[in-house]
């Protein structure tokens, strides 16, 4: 039995526990799964299951789904949609160039930086067995009175090192949907799906048509805090250099101001991380000197310094098994007795459990999902305005 055990105010056990506000990869090679993805691509929504498969196939491999010509694209993923997207979707794995037969070959015969699905998990895989050049180390707090996240990075060479390498934080949200509107011909939220994963019994979208409207995009990328390539932290870096820096970004009330979608906190994460420098500021086709060397995600917490507000009401969350089959068990502390909700839905979030509980510090529930057809679920846990959310395998 796997026992997924999120502390949210103590020491950081990486992409397993990422509810903290100090993480660090500690000696471990973590690889970020970028996906370039839109809603008005038919086999995208094939991409999104893909990629949570592979994430959770690997607790070392972080997702992070930058979109296209839909109401979740913004400048900034753009720019690195042009740099290293060749199709949709394709991912750009550490935005690294691996050639050979993981590499995309386009219809001029080129080799890309693309990498198709269906190795998504395998190259991921090849990346986090390597030895970690860098160690990164996050801590964030958040002033809500302006709204503005402050997250401080530390960078750690853990060899002898060439070149110059950047930082970067990436803000991702998940569970986001929208109405079934559209712009300029393209969904805005809506999922377009291939008819084949419509009428296939063994896709988790089986019978969901091909138009998927309430779709449930996951690890949607927000913001890249300092652009599409970072900011310079360090040069030639020595074994056991340390560098810090500061990065911030202002959270808008809305990212979709059209359909009037707000920007929900509770479902933000962090994914801080080094790369090589890339030369240049804008669209690089095929770039391959931009290589994301180790990085590590935290659940984004609304956590205010300054405020009594700021104490994390969820102390420690507890749900597990995973994979399960029969029953999952949730428990939690909570910091001072409150009410409290627990939720359990799929990945384009139909509920299949719903249960609001009375004043408590201490939440026991065990959900039965035996009868649950096999695929991807996601428990939320709710109290005093805190949400913590874990992704279950059912099988």
């Amino acid at each position: 039995m796997k026992k997924i055990l999120l502390s949210l105010f103590t020491g950081a056990f990486a992409v397993s526990a990422m509810a903290q506000h100090n993480v660090s990869t500690e000696g471990t090679r973590y690889s970020v799964i970028f996906e370039g993805t839109g809603a008005w691509c038919q086999h995208c929504g094939d991409g999104a299951v893909r990629l949570q498969a592979a994430l959770d196939a690997n607790p070392k491999a972080i997702g992070c789904a930058v979109h296209n010509k839909d109401a979740m694209s913004f400048a900034t993923g753009d720019i690195l949609s042009q740099s290293f997207v060749a199709a949709y979707p394709m991912g750009f794995i550490d935005m690294h160039y691996f050639g050979g037969p993981y590499a995309y070959v386009k219809q001029n015969g080129d080799t890309s930086v693309s990498v198709n699905r269906g190795n998504w998990g395998t190259v991921a895989g090849l990346q986090t067995a390597k030895q970690a050049d860098f160690d990164v180390s996050m801590s964030h707090s958040y002033d809500e009175s302006t709204r503005q996240i402050t997250v401080t990075l530390t960078v750690k060479a853990l060899k002898d090192m060439t070149g110059k390498y950047n930082v970067n934080v990436a803000l991702t949200e998940n569970n986001v949907s929208g109405p079934n509107t559209a712009t300029g011909g393209y969904p805005d939220y809506t999922q377009i799906s291939a008819s084949v994963y419509n009428t296939n019994p063994n896709h988790p979208h089986y019978q969901m048509g091909t138009q998927i409207q309430g779709f449930k995009h996951q690890h949607v990328a927000r913001a890249f805090f300092e652009g599409a390539w970072g900011m310079e932290a360090m040069v030639d870096p020595k074994k056991d250099e340390t560098v810090t820096k500061t990065l911030t970004y202002t959270i808008p009330a809305q990212y979709d101001t059209k359909n009037g979608i707000d920007a929900k906190l509770d479902e933000m994460h962090l994914i801080g991380y080094v790369q090589d420098q890339h030369a240049g500021s804008g669209p690089s086709v095929d770039a391959k000197d931009a290589t994301v060397h180790n990085a590590i995600e935290a659940q984004f917490l609304a956590w205010d310094p300054n405020s009594v507000a700021g104490v994390s009401q969820l102390t420690e969350v507890a749900i597990f098994p995973n994979p399960a089959s029969n029953f999952i068990h949730v428990k939690a502390l909570l910091a001072k007795p409150a009410a409290s909700k627990v939720v359990l839905s799929n990945i384009v979030g139909q509920v299949f459990f719903q249960q609001e509980y009375p004043a408590t510090s201490n939440l026991r529930e065990n959900i039965s999902v035996s009868d649950l057809p096999n695929g991807i679920y996601m428990v939320k846990v709710t109290s005093e305005g805190q949400s913590t959310t874990q992704r279950i395998v059912v099988n």
